[in-house]
């Protein structure tokens, strides 16, 4: 993301307080297993007090790297472990404890 301009490049999506999705990305959504679904459900009860209904059917995408509030540009381990170990930038690694995004605008629900 350009700073001094604040724009979002093509492709980015921005999900607000600073976090902006950038690009690479797949192309189709996939449908989460019953256990990520169960892991999801724990975790929104717990850091949003959100119950998801039991027929909910959450579908995700994958996207290369996070542009967070400090500046930095976090990478996904899912585009990175398809590199070569000396073309991985190590520099961009990004230790982050706990994010929190409202992300219900950006997840599709389908029932």
């Amino acid at each position: 993301m350009d700073e001094e301009t604040n724009i979002i490049p093509r492709g980015g999506i921005d999900l607000g307080n600073d976090f902006v999705l950038l690009r690479a990305r797949e192309w189709t959504f996939y449908k989460l297993s019953h256990e990520y679904l169960t892991k999801l459900r724990i975790f929104l009860l717990k850091a949003y007090n959100m119950v998801l209904p039991e027929e909910a059917s959450i579908s995700v995408q994958k996207w290369a790297r996070l542009h967070i509030h400090t500046g930095q540009v976090a990478c996904s381990r899912w585009k990175e472990s398809s590199k070569p170990l000396y073309m991985v930038c190590m520099a961009r690694n990004v230790k982050v404890n706990y994010i929190k995004v409202d992300f219900c605008d950006c997840v599709k629900l389908s029932t």
